[in-house]
Protein backbone atom coordinates (compact mmCIF):
# COMPACT_ATOMS: atom_id res chain seq x y z
CA UNK A 1 0.00 0.00 0.00
CA UNK A 2 2.99 2.29 0.52
CA UNK A 3 3.49 2.85 -3.18
CA UNK A 4 -0.02 4.31 -3.44
CA UNK A 5 0.61 6.93 -0.76
CA UNK A 6 0.05 10.49 -1.99
CA UNK A 7 1.85 13.61 -0.84
CA UNK A 8 -0.99 16.11 -1.00
CA UNK A 9 1.29 19.17 -0.80
CA UNK A 10 3.19 17.93 -3.85
CA UNK A 11 -0.08 17.28 -5.68
CA UNK A 12 -1.24 20.84 -4.96
CA UNK A 13 2.07 22.16 -6.31
CA UNK A 14 1.70 20.08 -9.48
CA UNK A 15 -1.89 21.23 -9.98
CA UNK A 16 -0.83 24.87 -9.52
CA UNK A 17 2.06 24.56 -11.95
CA UNK A 18 -0.15 22.71 -14.44
CA UNK A 19 -2.68 25.51 -14.35
CA UNK A 20 0.08 28.07 -14.89
CA UNK A 21 1.46 26.04 -17.78
CA UNK A 22 -1.95 25.77 -19.32
CA UNK A 23 -3.21 29.36 -19.15
CA UNK A 24 -0.37 31.56 -17.82
CA UNK A 25 -2.96 33.91 -16.31
CA UNK A 26 -1.20 33.96 -12.94
CA UNK A 27 2.23 34.30 -14.52
CA UNK A 28 1.08 37.06 -16.84
CA UNK A 29 -0.37 39.12 -14.01
CA UNK A 30 2.68 38.67 -11.82
CA UNK A 31 5.29 39.44 -14.46
CA UNK A 32 3.29 42.27 -15.97
CA UNK A 33 3.00 44.05 -12.61
CA UNK A 34 6.60 43.35 -11.60
CA UNK A 35 8.06 44.47 -14.91
CA UNK A 36 6.09 47.71 -15.01
CA UNK A 37 6.76 48.66 -11.40
CA UNK A 38 10.48 47.96 -11.62
CA UNK A 39 11.17 49.44 -15.03
CA UNK A 40 9.06 52.52 -14.34
CA UNK A 41 10.84 53.24 -11.06
CA UNK A 42 13.59 55.50 -12.52
CA UNK A 43 11.06 57.81 -14.19
CA UNK A 44 9.09 58.00 -10.94
CA UNK A 45 12.28 58.82 -9.03
CA UNK A 46 13.43 61.65 -11.23
CA UNK A 47 9.91 63.07 -11.44
CA UNK A 48 9.38 63.15 -7.68
CA UNK A 49 12.87 63.48 -6.20
CA UNK A 50 14.56 65.85 -8.64
CA UNK A 51 12.30 66.95 -11.50
CA UNK A 52 14.49 68.32 -14.29
CA UNK A 53 13.41 71.19 -16.48
CA UNK A 54 11.78 70.27 -19.75
CA UNK A 55 13.95 70.23 -22.85
CA UNK A 56 11.16 69.73 -25.38
CA UNK A 57 8.66 66.93 -25.87
CA UNK A 58 10.69 64.95 -28.40
CA UNK A 59 13.95 65.28 -26.50
CA UNK A 60 12.42 64.30 -23.15
CA UNK A 61 10.54 61.37 -24.73
CA UNK A 62 13.77 60.09 -26.30
CA UNK A 63 15.57 60.37 -22.97
CA UNK A 64 12.74 58.57 -21.17
CA UNK A 65 12.84 55.77 -23.74
CA UNK A 66 16.52 55.29 -22.99
CA UNK A 67 15.89 55.25 -19.25
CA UNK A 68 13.09 52.64 -19.31
CA UNK A 69 15.15 50.54 -21.73
CA UNK A 70 18.08 50.65 -19.30
CA UNK A 71 15.93 49.53 -16.37
CA UNK A 72 14.40 46.80 -18.55
CA UNK A 73 17.85 45.49 -19.46
CA UNK A 74 18.84 45.58 -15.80
CA UNK A 75 15.88 43.36 -14.88
CA UNK A 76 16.65 40.66 -17.47
CA UNK A 77 18.93 38.56 -15.21
CA UNK A 78 15.91 37.76 -13.03
CA UNK A 79 13.87 36.73 -16.08
CA UNK A 80 15.67 33.44 -16.35
CA UNK A 81 14.46 29.88 -16.06
CA UNK A 82 17.59 29.08 -14.07
CA UNK A 83 16.42 31.49 -11.36
CA UNK A 84 12.87 30.15 -11.12
CA UNK A 85 13.33 26.47 -11.91
CA UNK A 86 13.62 25.30 -8.26
CA UNK A 87 10.32 27.00 -7.37
CA UNK A 88 8.36 26.36 -10.57
CA UNK A 89 9.47 23.26 -12.43
CA UNK A 90 6.69 23.52 -14.99
CA UNK A 91 8.16 23.40 -18.48
CA UNK A 92 5.47 25.74 -19.78
CA UNK A 93 6.08 28.38 -17.12
CA UNK A 94 9.84 28.26 -17.54
CA UNK A 95 9.48 28.47 -21.30
CA UNK A 96 7.35 31.58 -20.79
CA UNK A 97 10.10 33.21 -18.74
CA UNK A 98 12.82 32.41 -21.27
CA UNK A 99 10.85 33.70 -24.24
CA UNK A 100 9.95 36.88 -22.36
CA UNK A 101 13.64 37.31 -21.48
CA UNK A 102 14.60 36.99 -25.13
CA UNK A 103 11.90 39.20 -26.61
CA UNK A 104 12.15 41.94 -23.98
CA UNK A 105 15.86 42.09 -24.82
CA UNK A 106 14.90 42.83 -28.42
CA UNK A 107 12.39 45.46 -27.28
CA UNK A 108 14.86 47.17 -24.92
CA UNK A 109 17.64 47.31 -27.52
CA UNK A 110 15.15 48.66 -30.07
CA UNK A 111 14.22 51.45 -27.66
CA UNK A 112 17.90 52.22 -27.13
CA UNK A 113 18.37 52.60 -30.89
CA UNK A 114 15.20 54.72 -31.07
CA UNK A 115 16.60 56.86 -28.24
CA UNK A 116 19.70 57.61 -30.31
CA UNK A 117 17.94 58.07 -33.65
CA UNK A 118 15.33 60.49 -32.27
CA UNK A 119 18.06 62.61 -30.70
CA UNK A 120 20.00 62.62 -33.99
CA UNK A 121 16.91 63.82 -35.85
CA UNK A 122 16.17 66.52 -33.28
CA UNK A 123 19.77 67.65 -32.96
CA UNK A 124 22.27 66.41 -35.60
CA UNK A 125 25.17 67.54 -33.41
CA UNK A 126 24.45 64.51 -31.20
CA UNK A 127 26.65 62.66 -33.70
CA UNK A 128 29.57 64.10 -31.74
CA UNK A 129 28.59 61.80 -28.87
CA UNK A 130 29.01 58.76 -31.13
CA UNK A 131 32.59 59.51 -32.13
CA UNK A 132 35.73 58.25 -30.43
CA UNK A 133 36.46 61.85 -29.41
CA UNK A 134 33.32 61.91 -27.22
CA UNK A 135 33.53 61.98 -23.45
CA UNK A 136 33.71 58.81 -21.37
CA UNK A 137 30.03 58.69 -20.33
CA UNK A 138 28.84 59.07 -23.93
CA UNK A 139 31.25 56.42 -25.20
CA UNK A 140 30.06 54.16 -22.35
CA UNK A 141 26.51 54.28 -23.71
CA UNK A 142 27.73 53.44 -27.21
CA UNK A 143 29.91 50.54 -26.04
CA UNK A 144 27.08 49.21 -23.84
CA UNK A 145 24.82 49.08 -26.90
CA UNK A 146 27.47 47.24 -28.91
CA UNK A 147 28.02 44.76 -26.07
CA UNK A 148 24.26 44.18 -25.87
CA UNK A 149 24.14 43.41 -29.56
CA UNK A 150 27.10 41.05 -29.18
CA UNK A 151 25.35 39.25 -26.31
CA UNK A 152 22.30 38.71 -28.50
CA UNK A 153 24.40 37.45 -31.40
CA UNK A 154 26.38 34.98 -29.29
CA UNK A 155 23.17 33.70 -27.71
CA UNK A 156 21.65 32.98 -31.11
CA UNK A 157 24.87 31.61 -32.61
CA UNK A 158 26.20 29.63 -29.64
CA UNK A 159 26.03 26.29 -31.39
CA UNK A 160 27.53 27.66 -34.58
CA UNK A 161 30.36 29.17 -32.54
CA UNK A 162 30.79 25.79 -30.82
CA UNK A 163 30.71 27.27 -27.35
CA UNK A 164 29.87 24.97 -24.50
CA UNK A 165 26.94 25.98 -22.35
CA UNK A 166 29.27 26.68 -19.42
CA UNK A 167 31.52 28.99 -21.47
CA UNK A 168 28.53 30.79 -22.94
CA UNK A 169 26.92 31.28 -19.53
CA UNK A 170 30.13 32.75 -18.11
CA UNK A 171 30.47 35.14 -21.05
CA UNK A 172 26.80 36.08 -20.94
CA UNK A 173 26.92 36.88 -17.22
CA UNK A 174 30.18 38.83 -17.45
CA UNK A 175 29.12 40.70 -20.58
CA UNK A 176 25.76 41.60 -19.06
CA UNK A 177 27.34 42.94 -15.87
CA UNK A 178 29.88 44.92 -17.92
CA UNK A 179 27.13 46.43 -20.10
CA UNK A 180 25.08 47.42 -17.05
CA UNK A 181 28.12 49.09 -15.52
CA UNK A 182 28.57 51.09 -18.72
CA UNK A 183 24.89 52.02 -18.73
CA UNK A 184 25.17 53.31 -15.18
CA UNK A 185 28.23 55.36 -16.14
CA UNK A 186 26.35 56.76 -19.14
CA UNK A 187 23.28 57.81 -17.13
CA UNK A 188 25.17 59.21 -14.16
CA UNK A 189 27.88 60.83 -16.25
CA UNK A 190 25.34 62.88 -18.20
CA UNK A 191 24.61 64.62 -14.88
CA UNK A 192 21.13 65.86 -15.73
CA UNK A 193 18.40 63.35 -14.93
CA UNK A 194 20.26 61.57 -12.12
CA UNK A 195 22.13 64.20 -10.17
CA UNK A 196 20.86 64.16 -6.58
CA UNK A 197 21.76 61.64 -3.90
CA UNK A 198 18.31 60.05 -3.92
CA UNK A 199 18.17 59.58 -7.69
CA UNK A 200 21.75 58.31 -7.87
CA UNK A 201 21.18 55.74 -5.13
CA UNK A 202 17.87 54.71 -6.67
CA UNK A 203 19.43 54.25 -10.11
CA UNK A 204 22.29 52.18 -8.72
CA UNK A 205 19.75 50.02 -6.90
CA UNK A 206 17.69 49.45 -10.06
CA UNK A 207 20.74 48.57 -12.14
CA UNK A 208 22.55 46.36 -9.64
CA UNK A 209 20.02 44.44 -7.53
CA UNK A 210 18.81 41.95 -10.20
CA UNK A 211 22.39 41.02 -11.09
CA UNK A 212 23.36 40.78 -7.40
CA UNK A 213 20.41 38.51 -6.65
CA UNK A 214 21.22 36.34 -9.64
CA UNK A 215 24.83 35.93 -8.51
CA UNK A 216 23.62 35.10 -5.00
CA UNK A 217 21.32 32.43 -6.39
CA UNK A 218 24.16 31.10 -8.55
CA UNK A 219 26.37 30.53 -5.52
CA UNK A 220 23.65 29.49 -3.08
CA UNK A 221 23.19 25.69 -3.15
CA UNK A 222 19.71 24.41 -3.90
CA UNK A 223 17.77 22.75 -1.16
CA UNK A 224 17.45 18.98 -1.12
CA UNK A 225 13.74 19.28 -1.91
CA UNK A 226 14.44 21.45 -4.93
CA UNK A 227 17.03 19.01 -6.26
CA UNK A 228 14.90 15.95 -5.68
CA UNK A 229 11.51 17.27 -6.79
CA UNK A 230 10.18 15.75 -10.01
CA UNK A 231 9.30 17.78 -13.04
CA UNK A 232 5.67 18.69 -13.42
CA UNK A 233 3.73 18.60 -16.69
CA UNK A 234 5.13 20.91 -19.33
CA UNK A 235 1.85 22.08 -20.78
CA UNK A 236 1.21 22.63 -24.45
CA UNK A 237 3.98 24.46 -26.28
CA UNK A 238 1.63 25.91 -28.86
CA UNK A 239 -0.22 27.94 -26.24
CA UNK A 240 2.90 29.52 -24.71
CA UNK A 241 3.94 31.69 -27.60
CA UNK A 242 0.72 33.68 -28.20
CA UNK A 243 0.52 34.35 -24.48
CA UNK A 244 4.12 35.48 -24.15
CA UNK A 245 3.81 37.71 -27.21
CA UNK A 246 0.82 39.48 -25.68
CA UNK A 247 2.74 39.98 -22.45
CA UNK A 248 5.81 41.39 -24.21
CA UNK A 249 3.68 43.64 -26.41
CA UNK A 250 1.80 44.96 -23.38
CA UNK A 251 5.03 45.74 -21.54
CA UNK A 252 6.55 47.40 -24.61
CA UNK A 253 3.48 49.59 -25.12
CA UNK A 254 3.51 50.57 -21.45
CA UNK A 255 7.20 51.50 -21.70
CA UNK A 256 6.50 53.77 -24.66
CA UNK A 257 3.41 55.21 -22.96
CA UNK A 258 5.41 55.95 -19.80
CA UNK A 259 8.04 57.79 -21.85
CA UNK A 260 5.37 59.86 -23.61
CA UNK A 261 3.57 60.67 -20.35
CA UNK A 262 6.85 61.73 -18.78
CA UNK A 263 7.66 63.98 -21.75
CA UNK A 264 4.15 65.43 -21.61
CA UNK A 265 4.58 66.23 -17.92
CA UNK A 266 7.70 68.25 -18.77
CA UNK A 267 5.99 70.47 -21.34
CA UNK A 268 5.91 73.26 -18.78
CA UNK A 269 9.63 73.69 -18.13
CA UNK A 270 10.89 74.94 -14.83
CA UNK A 271 12.50 78.35 -14.75
CA UNK A 272 15.92 78.38 -16.33
CA UNK A 273 18.98 78.65 -14.15
CA UNK A 274 22.47 79.82 -14.91
CA UNK A 275 23.83 76.36 -14.19
CA UNK A 276 24.56 74.11 -17.12
CA UNK A 277 21.99 71.28 -17.41
CA UNK A 278 24.72 68.68 -17.94
CA UNK A 279 28.35 68.02 -17.13
CA UNK A 280 29.17 66.57 -20.53
CA UNK A 281 30.80 68.82 -23.09
CA UNK A 282 29.76 69.83 -25.61
CA UNK A 283 26.45 70.36 -23.80
CA UNK A 284 23.92 70.34 -26.61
Amino acid sequence: MRRFAVNHSDMRQVRFESSVAGSYSVAEQYWFAALLVYTGAPLVMITNLAPPRGLGFGWDAAMALGIVAASGLALLPLLSARWWAPQFRSGGFLRLIQTVHRDLTYVALTLVVAHVLILLVLEPRVIEYLKLSATGPMLAGLVATLVGGLLVYTSLARERLRWTHRVWRAWHAAGSAFALGLIGWHLLGAGFYFRTRGTVVGLLWVLSVPTALTLYWRWRPLSARARAAPNSPVGRRSRAFPKHRRLVLAVALCWVAAALVYAWSRLEPNSLSDASPCRVEPCL
